[in-house]
């Protein structure tokens, strides 16, 4: 039970510790202002010993006001300002200094300290003027012969505020480099997600539109009575759903990263003609051209063309699907093109473009490098994509 309770104190101080910390600007672990507090004690309680002050109401008052800031801060939680706490830790190191001067001192130490920290939390022109502020103080008790060594104390505030400014940049530098992290990291599960999105939208999208061809198909013909024709569109329309099921399978095991052992591998240019052939069977007036060798295209080139294909007749199945298509795939002249055209439908000035089908081709053309274009084109709505040969 005092276990547990211990280990929950200790992590709602280190909480509170790097709140403080955020508050000023700074995301140090909590540890570091621990160790420059418990130091500050231990120096202030050897200022004092060495001093034989602890009978001394003056000295004791010296050595409590020199960690005083720290204190406050580790007990309560409250920030003073850094000019404050840089007045009252140089006010109890000259009580002590002042009062009682010893050789040597652990006094001036606290100074160093209070550089350094003050360096660490705070902007640099604000820090150097409060390290000048304190060696000028120790320069001055040097002159005045109640600090003896009063130069290399002087340097060592110097490299204490040099040590701090260095601590806080490379502070800085480390949260520039977690915040680009986690802004990578966003964006690529952003990334991560609108690919699983175009995937379940273009095999998602064709299939529906490619069975409800075939639904529509059977449904004719069970108005005429022709049940052969209603089984044969309905198990089109089985065939067709089921490969979405595997391919959808497919998609999503590469986009997670896994291996997609056990299902049939992602489709290619090659499969471009299925993919139109299949269309023709649930209804479409669709023809298809192919030039060059579409099987040699890597395996990415291949599937964006593929899905920029899938999408393109799915469109026409949705939008006008009783019109006159083409399918082009031509691999030539150093480039490879893919062209999808259909006729406009009376009265129907163009394919409606709201929705995720146009933006998805035109994104995926942009991941292959390629030129892509959709719109109208001597009366017929043409999806075209251009890219180097490979």
């Amino acid at each position: 039970m005092h276990g547990g309770s211990g280990n929950a104190l200790l992590r709602r101080y280190k909480a509170r510790i790097e709140a403080d910390c955020a508050i000023r600007g700074v995301q140090y672990p909590w540890w570091i202002p621990t160790y420059s507090g418990v130091a500050g004690v231990a120096l202030a309680v050897a200022a004092v010993a060495q001093r034989h002050g602890f009978d001394s109401p003056l000295l004791i008052a010296g050595g409590l006001v020199a960690i005083a800031p720290q204190a406050i801060w580790l007990l309560t939680a409250r920030i003073m300002p850094v000019l404050v706490e840089a007045a009252i830790v140089l006010g109890g190191v000259l009580i002590l200094m002042i009062d009682h001067p010893v050789d040597p001192d652990f006094a001036p130490f606290l100074l160093v300290l209070a550089a350094a920290e003050t360096a660490a939390t705070t902007a640099v022109p604000l820090a150097l003027g409060v390290a000048v502020v304190h060696m000028t103080a120790l320069a001055i008790l040097g002159f005045d012969g109640k600090l003896t060594g009063a130069a290399l104390y002087v340097v060592g505030v110097a490299f204490g505020a040099d040590a701090g400014i260095a601590m806080r940049w490379q502070m800085r530098a480390l949260q520039a480099e977690r915040s680009k992290r986690d802004i990578a990291a966003r964006e690529a599960v952003a990334g991560e997600r609108a690919r699983l999105a175009r995937e379940v939208h273009d095999v998602v999208g064709h299939s529906l539109s490619i069975s409800l061809l075939h639904i529509a198909g059977a449904r004719r013909s069970l108005a005429e009575n022709d049940l052969a024709d209603v089984d044969d569109a309905l198990r089109h329309a089985e065939d067709v759903a089921r490969a979405a099921m595997v391919d959808l399978r497919g998609s999503v095991s590469r986009i997670a990263g896994g291996s997609g052992s056990g299902v049939r591998p992602l489709p290619d240019a090659t499969e471009i003609a299925r993919l139109v052939a299949d269309a023709r069977n649930a209804g479409l007036q669709v023809a298809y051209d192919e030039c060059g060798e579409p099987a040699q295209l890597p395996a990415g080139v291949g599937l964006g063309l593929y899905r920029i294909a899938q999408e393109s007749l799915a469109n026409i199945a949705k939008h006008a699907p009783d019109a006159q298509a083409r399918v082009a795939l031509e691999r030539a002249h150093g480039a490879i093109r893919l062209e999808v055209r259909n006729t406009v439908p009376a009265g129907l000035a163009a394919p409606e473009t709201v929705g995720a089908g146009l933006p998805g081709m035109a994104t995926r053309a942009e991941q292959l490098g390629a030129r892509f274009s959709a719109g109208l084109a001597d009366g017929d709505w043409v999806v075209e994509t251009v890219l180097a040969d490979v």
